[in-house]
């Protein structure tokens, strides 16, 4: 409608203002100019996938174009020398667009950051070599740029032997690999079947079956699936997790204060929702203290998409990318905040209840999983990220205020 405030434009407009020293912000935040760039070289952008963004320093997005995956970097010109030994080391042909003033448009195989995917079929043979020796395809799943490659490696004369290789920068790398066996060790999850610690990259058995989030949408699951999932969970949090990560609870203030920076009228409302947490995240770990629920073995990122449905009716937990340790409520709260209506959330609770008491402080640990997800719409590039922010925000607002 003519006339009409976009909150989002609006938003994107005062980031580029803000930020003159990154000159491919605007094509970074702005599909119609990313369209144009890419029509220019003879491709279709289909969506920006993802969006990293660090004011006056990079900007760095994932994008999915008609023929295949491909992430854009932006840096300021001084540090533009960057973008220029990116594009020497690329593999031929891997370059889509650069630009010398700090613009660099490519395929994952350039992503310096990430040797495993330079030549997934080289990774294939080095760690699964048998497989290699096969016909079989790799089907990128996942390109984080910078962060993360998934890509599914699967024979068609083998359907069961599919496996997923995961990527990660080295150092993440190698964090990853050893929760991943500390994990192992309490017979939840099968150990890695190969790493290659000089090319930063795992393989690891593909669970076969439908993501419950999916599941959920299309009426195919229900209650009975989210008490499974619940129990799952819960025997998740029976473990110790020694030898992990420790998750602090610091992390939803960094997430409030991206939420502040990129919508400044939100700031006073961050802030309160920030200190009304903290608040009540301290009587919440002098109650997991008492009961045991600190300290334990964390999923670190559950939610419905990271639970599968297996064929023989089980269920499985995926992606232990993030294992750590920590308080258990925090599976749960970020499982609610993921986007479960209140009676999905209930159902998982007495499938939790059937094999470890609930840990308290919820409420409190559910809106300090919303702060952390508040930026989310920006970071996952949604149409309209400014709208769906304050929508996240006004959910945290929501949950502590029943909590009262």
């Amino acid at each position: 409608m003519p006339g009409t405030p976009d909150p989002t434009r609006e938003a994107v407009a005062r980031l580029v203002a803000a930020d003159p020293h990154l000159p491919a912000l605007p094509l970074a935040l702005d599909d119609d100019l990313l369209a144009d760039l890419l029509a220019a070289h003879g491709r279709r952008l289909l969506r920006r996938r993802a969006v990293r963004y660090k004011p006056g320093t990079s900007v760095v997005v994932t994008l999915d174009l008609d023929d295949g995956p491909a992430w854009l970097l932006g840096t300021t010109p001084d540090a533009a020398a960057k973008v220029a030994k990116t594009v020497r080391r690329a593999p031929a042909g891997s370059v889509i667009a650069a630009d010398p003033a700090g613009m660099l448009l490519a395929r994952p195989a350039a992503d310096r950051d990430l040797p495993g995917a330079r030549d997934p079929e080289g990774t294939v043979r080095r760690l699964l070599p048998g497989l290699a020796q096969r016909p079989h395809t790799v089907r990128t799943l996942v390109h984080n740029a910078q962060r993360r490659w998934v890509a599914l490696v699967e024979a068609p004369d083998a359907a069961e032997e599919r496996v997923l290789l995961r990527a990660h920068r080295p150092g993440p790398s190698r964090q990853h690999h050893d929760a991943l066996l500390r994990v192992a060790t309490t017979g939840l999850v099968p150990p890695p079947l190969a790493y290659s610690e000089q090319h930063a990259t795992l393989a690891v058995g593909f669970v076969p079956g439908e993501p419950l989030d999916e599941a959920l949408a299309r009426g195919a699951a229900g209650a009975h699936e989210l008490r499974a999932a619940g129990r799952a969970l819960a025997r998740v949090h029976q473990h110790h997790g020694d030898g992990l990560p420790v998750r602090t609870r610091g992390d939803h203030a960094a997430s409030a204060r991206q939420v502040a920076a990129l919508l400044p009228h939100l700031a006073d409302r961050v802030a309160a929702v920030v200190e009304a947490v903290d608040a009540g995240l301290a009587s919440a770990e002098a109650h997991d203290a008492a009961a045991g629920h600190a300290g334990v073995l964390r999923h670190g990122d559950f939610s419905a998409d990271q639970v599968v449905l297996r064929p023989d009716g089980t269920v499985a937990l995926v992606d232990w990318d993030e294992a750590c340790t920590g308080p258990a409520g925090d599976d749960l709260a970020g499982a609610a905040a993921a986007g479960l209506d209140g009676g999905a959330v209930e159902a998982l609770h007495t499938g939790y209840a059937e094999v470890r008491p609930l840990p308290g402080g919820l409420p409190a640990r559910t809106a300090a999983a919303l702060l952390r997800r508040a930026p989310e719409p920006f970071r996952h590039a949604e149409t309209a990220w400014a709208e769906r922010v304050e929508q996240v925000l006004a959910r945290a607002e929501e949950v502590l205020r029943h909590d009262r």
